[in-house]
């Protein structure tokens, strides 16, 4: 199967600075023979990210939002996977869905 995770993180939420706060979001993507595995995967490739890189530095909180599970792929089109809509100020509410289909969105 096909898994891919959602995730945000929040690093150096500490400093004074603001410049020096980060926010984001990633996504990370397996192929597992099952859920557990792949929540597995997730893991210690967020800790080589932690090791090897710069994304995570310092103090940093990692959520996992969303896991998504797909037996196959379509060969013909794309697929929207996650759709975010935001009115006006950055800070005000956002609808979101996940993987929506233009019948029941």
């Amino acid at each position: 199967m096909i898994y891919l995770g959602n995730f945000i993180f929040l690093t150096n939420q500490e400093a004074a600075d603001a410049n020096e706060r980060r926010h984001g979001s990633f996504n990370l993507v397996v192929n597992a023979p099952n859920e557990a595995a792949a929540v597995d995967f997730f893991k210690t490739r967020i800790e080589q990210y932690r090791d090897e890189s710069s994304f995570f530095e310092g103090s940093c909180e990692i959520f996992f939002l969303q896991l998504l599970e797909f037996d196959r792929l379509p060969e013909d089109q794309a697929v929207m996977l996650n759709y975010r809509s935001q009115a006006g100020d950055p800070l005000l509410p956002y609808i979101e869905c996940a993987a929506p289909l233009s019948d029941n969105n």
